[in-house]
């Protein structure tokens, strides 16, 4: 009975062994054969399969971003620190900055300072409440001078303009020094250099001959200027003419 048992069990111990090759995984192309399995010693268990351990799909981890720097540049003091007193009167570029700041440090909370150079020295931000405001207060090192302007921010004053010349004043005409006589449309018609004076001043061609457009001319001269529209010019005419009251 043992002896036909051994048999059958060496058969089945040679399959398994055959089964087990067959699953074997070929090497990759170009690796050199692969090398031959050890054999098992006669009567040794066959080795457990490893466990299967089921994968999941695991959700990314989302890296949180390193807190906002509060970093002091090497060689300074640490702030907040007795060598850090407030810049005050705080200069023209410090105050542009500080208002800069005022979104940037907030966001992070009060508290919140930035060091950094402003206008050519080190300068301490730090987002303080005033009150029911946000605000940023600025400290400097001590010993450093107060700058209120950097010259570098300081806006050139522009030379003053040359004097603009003085306007020239209104030139009054005048009625000639020596009188003139009245003029009216006459037959034969009137002619000389007081009539050429008068279509002047009326504006139309000069010929110094009063004809009858000289004569509508004065007339509408007298209307639009509250004169009797007569046609004739005498004193209160001329007056107008010039310039002057009669």
């Amino acid at each position: 009975m043992l002896s036909a048992g051994l048999p059958l069990l060496l058969a089945v111990w040679a399959l398994a062994g055959r089964r087990d090759l067959s699953t074997h995984v070929p090497p990759p192309p170009g690796a050199g054969p692969a090398p031959a399995p050890r054999p098992r010693p006669a009567g040794a268990p066959t080795p457990a399969a490893p466990p299967i351990v089921p994968v999941s799909h695991t959700t990314a981890v989302q890296v949180q971003p390193a807190p906002w720097p509060q970093v002091v540049p090497a060689g300074l003091p640490a702030f907040p620190g007795a060598q850090w007193v407030p810049d005050n009167p705080p200069g023209a570029g410090v105050v542009a900055r500080a208002s800069a700041l005022i979104p940037i440090l907030w966001a992070h909370g009060a508290g919140t300072f930035r060091t950094e150079q402003t206008a050519g020295r080190w300068i301490t931000y730090r987002a303080t409440p005033m009150g029911q405001k946000k605000g940023v207060v600025a400290f400097k090192l001590v010993g450093e001078p107060t700058i209120t302007v950097h010259p570098a921010e300081i806006v050139p004053t522009p030379a003053p303009a040359s004097p603009a010349a003085a306007p020239s004043p209104t030139v009054q005409a005048s009625a000639p020094s020596t009188a003139l006589r009245t003029l009216r449309l006459t037959s034969p018609r009137t002619e000389g250099p007081d009539v050429r004076t008068l279509q002047e001043r009326l504006g139309i061609a000069a010929d110094g001959v009063f004809g009858s457009g000289t004569h509508a001319a004065v007339l509408s001269y007298q209307r639009s200027h509250a004169l009797n529209p007569d046609g004739v010019v005498g004193p209160k005419t001329w007056g107008s003419l010039f310039g002057r009251s009669a």
